[in-house]
């Protein structure tokens, strides 16, 4: 949430800026959005609540979720967007992963990539596509809240199963 304070102000102010007779309407659907930020965030929390359990991502595509939401991401297979995983990186997080007792492997793409296939062969784990771009959720106002609401409820049933 705050991470969505600055682009909030910033585009009210712009808004504003460019169309200083609907200056009103912009803050009042500011302060409306926040509103329905803060409410979705606390129920998130709730269902997020007994999370602590360690988990491993593809990549890490949900950084300010789980800086959000307090949440343990033990690692991501794939260290950057561009890069792959070398041999020794799988190696530390298949040791990571038994170490931990880490059960939970998501990843964020259409397809399931082949290296969660071969982590889950190896560690017994259970993997759930998260979709953080929203490719799978119909375009409209409430987007964003469909997106958020289903990376929390996947990675609470991958955490909790």
């Amino acid at each position: 949430r705050g991470h969505l304070k600055p682009i909030l102000w910033k585009t009210t102010h712009q808004l504003i800026t460019i169309d200083a007779e609907h200056k009103t309407r912009y803050e009042q659907n500011q302060t409306e959005l926040k509103a329905k930020i803060a409410s979705l965030s606390d129920q998130l929390k709730v269902q997020l609540n007994n999370t602590e359990k360690p988990y491993i991502t593809f990549h890490n595509a949900i950084r300010y979720f789980e800086d959000e939401f307090k949440l343990n991401n033990a690692g991501s297979i794939q260290p950057g967007p561009e890069s792959q995983p070398s041999a020794q990186h799988i190696s530390h997080i298949v040791q990571r992963i038994k170490q931990d007792n880490i059960t939970c492997l998501l990843y964020d793409q259409a397809e399931k990539p082949r290296l969660i296939n071969s982590l889950q062969e190896q560690t017994h784990t259970k993997s759930y596509a998260i979709d953080p771009t929203g490719m799978n959720t119909q375009s409209g106002e409430n987007a964003w809240f469909e997106i958020m609401r289903n990376i929390a409820s996947n990675l609470s049933t991958c955490l909790n199963n």
